[in-house]
């Protein structure tokens, strides 16, 4: 699939630039960068033009678009006067074959740009991405135009103002490198230090108090020393005496 959608690129751009021919695709380019480039210098000027001495959003914006879209039509003017001119001279098979070589440089441009915002998508951990034939071809340009871009590496808000202590920063530094440097680097800040390991693991014990033996009962636990098994339960218990005075037998005695 991304090897289908590369190569229309690729194809399609090369069949318009045979069509349209050299001179039509240098025509064509023309005038989208003056257009743009125009309306961005003089957009200004021709809203002051159309409206008041301090315009609105709507005359700024008519401003632009009227720029834009006179440029655009004033260098297709000129380039269909070229054309002409070109098929006048009998060249009109060179043209077209430059056209087509002009087309397959500006799809492998678009394929390159297109492989270089998939490479930020998750897209390029699919099955399709690892076994494409073509990206070894535009992965190259595309790694060029990524090299050109800016560098960008996030970093924490900063205060106007205030400024991090050397212990704060590497504090913030330990973090991304392990619990321990974390831990010195907290242990940098606290007047006495942190406490040492042994109290960090045991809970402090409160005066009079100790910690039981292993294996010891609790303090309201009476230890009769007998097996649970063989106590019987007592027969002068009210549990264990039937309406009648009589006791009960074994059996229905809780």
């Amino acid at each position: 699939m991304i090897d289908l959608i590369l190569l229309a690129i690729v194809v399609v751009s090369a069949l318009l630039g045979l069509m349209r021919g050299f001179v039509g695709i240098v025509v064509s380019i023309t005038a989208w960068l003056l257009a743009a480039w125009a309306s961005f210098r003089f957009g200004s000027d021709a809203a002051h033009m159309m409206g008041s001495p301090d315009p609105s959003a709507t005359h700024l914006f008519g401003g632009y678009l009227v720029v834009f879209i006179g440029t655009l039509i004033a260098v297709h003017v000129v380039g269909m006067l070229v054309k002409s001119a070109v098929r006048a001279t009998h060249l009109g098979g060179v043209d077209r074959l430059f056209g087509f070589v002009l087309g397959v440089l500006r799809g492998a441009l678009i394929a390159c740009l297109v492989v270089l915002v998939a490479g930020f998508t998750p897209l390029t951990r699919e099955l399709a991405w690892r076994q494409s034939l073509l990206l070894p071809v535009f992965e190259p340009g595309a790694g060029w135009m990524r090299a050109q871009l800016p560098e960008w590496q996030p970093s924490l808000p900063q205060v106007p103002g205030v400024e991090l202590p050397d212990s704060l920063e590497s504090l913030r530094n330990g973090v991304t490198s392990g619990d321990n440097v974390g831990l010195q680097d907290l242990s940098a800040l606290l007047p006495g230090g942190l406490p040492p390991r042994d109290s960090r693991e045991r809970p402090a014990l409160l005066p009079g108090n100790a910690l039981p033996m292993p294996g010891a009962l609790p303090d309201n636990i009476e230890n009769t020393g007998q097996d649970p098994v063989e106590a019987r339960p007592d027969p002068s218990d009210p549990a264990n005496i039937d309406a009648g005075g009589q006791a009960r037998p074994r059996s229905q005695q809780s």
